[in-house]
């Protein structure tokens, strides 16, 4: 399915819109308004009314029948599952509405923060892994409401030519072109079969499922935000996506390499995929952020590639090594190599990592 979209808009005119939605949706005074930091695809504002509080998206990405959809799939997943989330409001027996070309509805507005990342423990683990299972009870018959799975295959293909355009066009830039060459390596180690699982495995997943897109109080989950990503794909892509986005929260001088630790045990613990399936995962995720870098031909940001090369150099090390280690050993041979594989993570543990 193709989501029609649009170009994006200017922001709308705050007092404009709180008159419209004061005459036109709630028939009350709206005692304030505040805009939110503009969304991947929607305006959101905070309403206040004479009783009570309630937040306002108004998409300026998608057309009515994109909007139509997201709406489906929050009742979807407020009916069928038992994950928090804002449901959508009904005023005066409207709940979509149209202002100057765009579409918008109104959802509950609750009150939180989002996770805080230097203070995470084994309670948020909890609550997060308890309602990202909860995507487990989904049963969406109408697969047009989804989000399409991606055809990994040609996005391989598609990076790996732009990948070449670019090593042309700045092969005197040594530096540049040494990372540059080590993504063109990974995307050429990505293999058919990994190619395959990806494009066949149909599990529900949020799509972009990360720290601020969870709101807690006092300690406890309250919503689960953003659906609009929902559709199939691999659970290990949004989970690796919730610890690389929790680590880039970090400030800069926090130990960052003893919080990649922590949050892989966490994760891996408490959703106990095999290693080909946190592999595909990463591969999954790899492909989503090279997007930025290679979905074109204009110079992508060196210092992101460096980054994101060590960070997931470094994972694809711990998924690998980790596994091995939690197995019992019985043979000398394995025995030995477990000393070692030991040994390497204990190194891993304690070499600085780069921010």
């Amino acid at each position: 399915m193709k989501t029609t979209q649009k170009k994006e808009k200017n922001i709308p005119n705050k007092d404009d819109f709180a008159s419209f939605l004061a005459k036109e949706i709630f028939k009350e005074p709206v005692c304030s308004i505040y805009q939110f930091k503009r969304g991947a695809s929607s305006f959101n504002y905070l309403v206040e009314l004479q009783n009570q509080k309630v937040l306002v998206k108004l998409a300026w990405k998608y057309e009515k029948k994109g909007v139509c959809r997201l709406m489906k799939i929050i009742d979807l997943v407020s009916s069928q599952t038992k994950m928090p989330i804002a449901n959508i409001l009904t005023f005066h027996n409207k709940k979509l509405f149209k202002y100057r070309g765009s579409f918008g509805f109104v959802l509950e507005y609750i009150e939180g923060e989002s996770l805080p990342a230097t203070k995470i423990n084994q309670k948020h683990i909890e609550q997060i892994t308890s309602a990202y299972k909860m995507l487990d009870d989904l049963d969406i018959k109408d697969e047009k409401l989804l989000m399409p799975a991606y055809d990994f295959k040609k996005i391989q293909q598609l990076y790996l030519s732009n990948c070449e355009k670019m090593i042309e066009k700045f092969y005197k830039k040594k530096i540049f072109l040494f990372f540059l060459k080590k993504c063109r390596v990974w995307l050429l180690k990505m293999g058919l079969s990994s190619l395959q699982i990806l494009n066949d495995k149909k599990d529900f997943i949020h799509g972009d499922f990360h720290h601020n897109n969870l709101l807690f109080k006092d300690d406890k989950l309250i919503a689960v935000l953003d659906l609009e990503d929902l559709g199939y794909g691999y659970k290990t892509e949004d989970l690796l996506r919730f610890v690389l986005c929790m680590i880039a929260r970090q400030p800069v001088f926090y130990p960052k390499k003893k919080i990649l630790f922590r949050y892989l045990d966490y994760v891996t613990e408490a959703f106990p995929y095999s290693i080909d399936e946190w592999i595909v995962g990463l591969n999954s995720f790899t492909l989503q952020k090279y997007k930025k870098m290679f979905g074109h031909e204009q110079k992508p940001d060196l210092k992101n590639i460096k980054k994101m090369i060590q960070i997931l150099n470094f994972m694809r090390v711990y998924i690998q090594v980790e596994s091995y280690l939690k197995k019992k050993c019985k043979n000398s041979t394995v025995k030995l190599l477990t000393k070692l594989l030991m040994f390497t993570v204990n190194s891993l543990r304690t070499m600085k990592f780069r921010s």
